[in-house]
């Protein structure tokens, strides 16, 4: 095997691109690429392993686990102890770390005790590291199984020291796997908007590395794409106060989690189920899913633990105020995957085999399951 390199822009979005212009010289825009429902976990996982998040499992950051959460220690707490006090939030980061051996991204966000004490962490190990999906294969993994030595720097390094340091691996070394996945641009996206002058010029930075780092091989295989797209963000829904309102009881009749584009419910109440139902579908600015969608977008769960109903805000809306925070920002995604600002885009010097792509095509067109075998170095 020569030398591929996949570099994985986050939240680079196909419209986000043809609107400024962005296009490294060597690499052939190939497209529209239909991202997953849901946010970065999901859509990364899909892309490492080629499959849909009911597969891979890894959906969202939290699921919903009445019995064995981690949390479940905070439900003495009392509710006016809030999660966002320094010392609660070493108490719990050093349970998840010592307690369960956590080392994937997670954030408490503002995320009540109340609520967070019924709730997991399904993604326990850094995605960008081997044997981080249970039951699936990543395209690391498949690189170590061939023997292919394989190059990954992920958010955890500075953004332009990840891309000097694939700039030094890539001239050093004739052959191998060569990963990189930044989220520089979606901070600056959810920060000042698609269409905005800081986005243009972190592109125009992005389009300078990646061609140098394109001139140093003129033999290696080269992908480039984002997770998922951005909308700009145009009106708000409060869906929490609308549910409080209901006089339902947590966990009695329902535990809720609102994050900034989906609201999630574990319902356990008849009662719940009803008044959720009514008044949710009434709700205005985005819509409840049913079980045959969630089934056509791939992230239906039988055991309900991601939430037994789902509402998801229409593009463009965010559901203020939730557990990401209280206040509107300029863009945001994690919206229906139909909605066209949600496309990603592809750039690739290769052939690609079609122009309708989806992220589970990308792990197969970087390295296929049938990749040689022989030995391996990291």
């Amino acid at each position: 095997m020569s030398a591929t390199v996949i570099i994985i822009i986050d939240a680079l979005g196909y419209d986000i691109t043809d609107h400024h212009g962005f296009g490294p010289a060597g690499l052939e825009k190939k497209g529209r690429v239909k991202s997953v429902f849901g946010f970065s976990q999901a859509a990364l996982t899909s892309i490492m392993t080629g499959e849909m998040p009911e597969k891979h499992g890894l959906w969202m950051m939290y699921s919903f686990d009445q019995k064995d959460s981690p949390f479940r220690w905070l439900r003495p707490m009392p509710r006016f102890v809030s999660t966002e006090r320094r010392w609660v939030r070493r108490a719990i980061d050093a349970q998840i770390a010592k307690a369960i051996g956590v080392s994937a991204y997670y954030n408490i966000y503002s995320v009540p005790s109340r609520v967070l004490s019924f709730l997991d962490i399904p993604a326990r190990k850094q995605l960008f590291s081997p044997g981080s999906v249970p039951g699936c294969e990543t395209m690391i993994d498949r690189g170590l199984k061939a023997g292919i030595p394989v190059f990954i720097r992920y958010y955890d390094t500075e953004e332009r020291k990840a891309f000097e340091e694939l700039s030094e691996s890539l001239s050093e070394n004739e052959e191998g796997l060569f990963i990189l996945y930044t989220a520089g641009l979606d901070s600056t996206l959810h920060r000042f908007g698609t269409a905005s002058v800081e986005t243009r010029e972190h592109l125009g930075w992005y389009q300078e590395t990646i061609e140098r780092i394109l001139s140093l091989r003129k033999d290696t295989r080269f992908f480039l794409l984002g997770d998922h797209g951005m909308c700009d963000v145009t009106g708000t829904i409060d869906i929490k106060s609308r549910v409080e309102g209901l006089g339902l009881k947590i966990p009695d009749d329902y535990i809720p989690f609102y994050d900034s584009t989906m609201a999630r419910f574990r319902v356990n109440s008849d009662k719940g189920k009803i008044l959720l139902e009514q008044d949710l579908g009434a709700a205005g600015g985005g819509r409840l899913l049913d079980e045959k969608e969630l089934r056509r977008l791939g992230v239906w769960f039988d055991d309900g633990r991601f939430g037994d109903m789902i509402f998801i805000a229409d593009p463009g809306t965010m559901i203020i105020p939730g557990f990401m925070g209280d206040s509107p920002i300029a863009g945001m995604h994690g919206y229906h995957p139909d909605a066209q600002c949600m496309d990603s885009a592809l750039y690739a010097n290769s052939d690609t085999g079609s122009d309708n792509i989806s992220l589970t095509d990308i792990a197969d067109m970087v390295i296929p399951k049938d990749a040689g075998k022989g030995s391996h170095d990291v």
